[in-house]
C-alpha cells in the first residue's frame, strides 16, 4: 500500500509524495544529501550603533537614543551597559534607565547583536547626569 510521505527536493523544498517502504531509504538520503550540503551560518556581526545620546534627564531616569545597526540577516537587538555593567536590552533604539540616584553622572555604551548572537562592538561611552 502506498503512503503518504515528505520529501526533500534537490532544490531543498518540501513537498509530498506517495511513496513505498523504498521511498523511505530514499527520503533518508535525500535528506543526508540537504543536510551534508551545509546551510549558510551567520558568522558576521552587527555594524556599531551609531549615535548614542542621553535626552530626558530627571531625578532617577535618563533616556538613550541610537541609530540603528545594519546587519546582512538583521539586527535582533541591542544590550545597554551602564559603568560597564549591563543594565539591560531592547528591540528598539531607545531605552530608558530608571532607579538612578540624583544628581549624579553616568556613562553608557550599547551593542548591538544579531539572531546567531554575533555582537557589534561596543559604542564610545556617552555621560548623563541625574538632576
Amino acid at each position: 500500500m502506498m503512503k503518504p510521505v515528505l520529501y526533500m527536493r534537490k532544490k531543498g523544498l518540501l513537498g509530498s509524495n506517495f511513496a513505498d517502504h523504498a521511498g523511505i531509504n530514499a527520503l533518508s538520503k535525500s535528506v543526508g544529501d540537504f543536510i551534508g550540503r551545509g546551510a549558510t551560518i551567520d558568522t558576521i556581526a552587527p555594524t556599531v550603533p551609531t549615535g548614542l545620546a542621553v535626552s530626558n534627564e530627571t531625578v532617577s531616569t535618563l533616556d538613550l537614543s541610537w541609530n540603528a545597526s545594519t546587519d546582512a540577516v538583521g539586527v535582533a537587538g541591542y544590550t545597554v551597559f551602564r559603568e560597564g555593567i549591563e543594565v539591560g536590552s531592547t528591540v528598539l533604539t531607545t531605552f530608558t534607565d530608571v532607579g538612578l540616584v540624583a544628581a549624579t553622572p553616568y556613562t553608557y555604551r550599547v551593542l548591538s547583536y544579531d539572531a546567531a548572537n554575533n555582537k557589534s562592538s561596543l559604542t564610545a561611552g556617552v555621560t548623563g547626569t541625574t538632576i
